[in-house]
């Protein structure tokens, strides 16, 4: 009965000390902020009560991360960010696919025209800037917020398995 009563008592600190190492990651915030976002860039930040603001990036200080957000900035402390995203917009992978699939298009536009009236360079590099713009309109649409920082927590789950005669019980703790 003693050794349960320990590892109980082991356990209880593991959960208290847990939230005292989760608050140590404001300097992971800081670094990925400082290596993955410029001046200007659009980003969201969710803070620890659950409120997202959206703006672009001004600065970051040692203490906070300054938004510019509807004419006016907004400050955060490290300690109260969670979770830092970036506007991500991947035009330069769109104008490629693009002008690969505008070539593969104007190949046989270039074919056709060349036997017919001896002039398929235009047409077949219209076909290949025709692709680049769509490539590049598509990728504009389809641009996503990209999660640079996010603070883990520390959780506990239990898990009942029922199993033939009984049943067993597990605790997974996570710090």
């Amino acid at each position: 009965m003693a050794c349960r009563s320990s590892m109980g008592m082991v356990l209880l600190v593991a959960l208290v000390d847990a939230s005292t190492a989760w608050a140590q990651a404001p300097g992971d915030a800081r670094n990925a902020v400082q290596l993955e976002v410029r001046q200007g860039e659009r980003v969201t930040v969710t803070t620890v009560d659950g409120r997202q603001s959206q703006g672009r990036f001004v600065v970051e200080r040692a203490d906070a991360l300054v938004l510019s957000a509807a004419g006016r900035e907004e400050v955060f402390a490290w300690t109260d960010v969670t979770r830092v995203q970036r506007r991500r917009n991947g035009v330069i992978l769109g104008a490629l696919i693009g002008i690969a699939a505008g070539a593969i298009a104007a190949y046989p536009l270039y074919t056709i025209s060349q036997n017919e009236t001896g002039g398929g360079e235009a047409e077949a590099i219209g076909m290949v800037l025709a692709g680049a713009g769509a490539g590049i309109g598509i990728d504009a649409l389809f641009s996503s917020n990209r999660t640079i920082y996010r603070r883990s927590g520390p959780s506990a789950a239990v898990h009942l398995e029922p199993r033939r005669g009984g049943g067993t019980l597990r605790l997974a703790v996570t710090w």
